[in-house]
């Protein structure tokens, strides 16, 4: 694997040369690799090494001073941002609006098919949460962990802050990196695994609220990789057929618990759920948020 920083002689304005190319995810690592490449090009033409000896260079062309500066922004935005969009507006009620606002497609939701016994209208919103109880269960035993992300649960349920930066997590390098540290790690994770690295990227999980804003104005599972802008295929796994929210558990009438789940099945968009004690495997994807710098500094 490489581990060095991206090899691209870049304008000294952009503080970029320490990121690894690891540390990107997949989609934007290959973006960020197709940006360099077109940089260099530029480059090349020119025989120069840098940004700083292209731009003194008497033959450089408008339309090529052009270019280059826009793929240098292109590229500092996309290995900065590592695939995060921002959020719109976080819906604020206290309790589940009715089915025909989930799945209206215009002023709505956007979802075609609802899971009407569970996100049935009027029922609070208090139901979906996760609780320090939940946390026991799937073996987190640090209390000050626990505390922490139910602390920054808290405290986004109660600031709505605007403008909050997502990104889907993609858990298949993961998993590959766990069975590269140990060959019989089996192929999926616990939902505790999950957690653990969503949290050491400096993330947390979304709640219900935020994966319905996130269903409104990002998610566009009915689209194919190769129909999106450049730009939408930075945006880490939007088309994503299934994007589970941890951090809103809910109890069925079973007395089961299970988490909110967007699914694209048969030409829908659905909103149903999925079982806290499965398997989780290379094509399950989560509705993260990045933390606030108050708790990162914590």
């Amino acid at each position: 694997m490489n581990t060095n920083p991206f090899e691209i002689p870049q304008s000294s304005d952009l503080a970029t040369a320490h990121i690894r190319r690891q540390d990107l995810p997949t989609l934007v690592r290959k973006y960020a690799d197709n940006l360099a490449a077109q940089i260099r090009e530029v480059y090349v033409k020119y025989g120069a090494k840098n940004f700083e000896e292209l731009k003194v260079n008497k033959k450089l062309s408008a339309q090529d001073a052009r270019k280059v500066a826009d793929l240098l922004k292109a590229f500092k935005e996309a290995v900065e941002r590592k695939g995060e969009f921002r959020l719109g507006d976080i819906p604020t009620f206290s309790e589940l609006p009715s089915n025909d606002s989930l799945k209206n497609k215009q002023t709505g939701f956007k979802f075609d098919n609802v899971w009407e016994e569970e996100y049935r209208a009027g029922r609070p919103l208090s139901d979906f949460a996760l609780t320090d109880q939940d946390l026991q269960d799937i073996g987190f035993d640090d209390q000050t962990k626990r505390e922490e992300l139910l602390q920054e649960l808290a405290k986004a349920k109660e600031q709505k802050e605007p403008g909050l930066m997502a990104t889907v997590f993609d858990i298949g390098d993961v998993i590959a990196r766990k069975k590269q540290e140990n060959p019989d790690h089996p192929p999926y994770l616990s939902i505790k695994e999950i957690l653990e690295a969503v949290d050491e990227d400096g993330y947390r999980p979304a709640t219900l609220e935020e994966s319905l804003a996130f269903a409104k104005d990002n998610w566009k599972p009915e689209a194919d990789l190769e129909t999106l802008t450049d730009e939408e295929r930075l945006l880490q796994h939007i088309n994503a057929r299934c994007v589970h929210v941890l951090a809103s558990p809910f109890t069925r009438s079973t007395g089961a618990r299970h988490t909110p789940c967007l699914s694209w099945f048969r030409g829908m968009r659905r909103l149903v759920s999925g079982g806290p004690g499965r398997q989780w495997e290379s094509d399950d994807y989560f509705l993260v948020i990045r933390k606030s710098r108050r708790s990162r500094a914590t």
